[in-house]
């Protein structure tokens, strides 16, 4: 009875394979690889401009907070939020 229910909760949680690109795939690092073209494809970021927290007419934040938000996200910074 014990091994029967490890090893029907380890085949659950196991993925046997994904369709990819209308493909069925198994194969371990296939899988890997897929599921990294997926998240790669969707965390990236299309806009060619970020928004302008400085302003001459309105001055909400510091200059030197305003350039800061401004900047682009590090690696760090994504592993730490992660």
């Amino acid at each position: 009875f014990f091994h029967t229910s490890i090893k029907r909760r380890l085949s659950k949680q196991s993925i046997a394979g994904v369709a990819c690109d209308g493909t069925w795939v198994e194969n371990p690092q296939d899988i890997k690889e897929a599921a990294l073209s997926f998240f790669k494809a969707k965390f990236v970021e299309t806009l060619s401009s970020r928004a302008q927290f400085r302003s001459s007419k309105i001055k909400v934040l510091p200059m030197a907070m305003a350039e800061m938000l401004e900047q682009p996200f590090s690696e760090i910074e994504i592993w730490e939020a992660v």
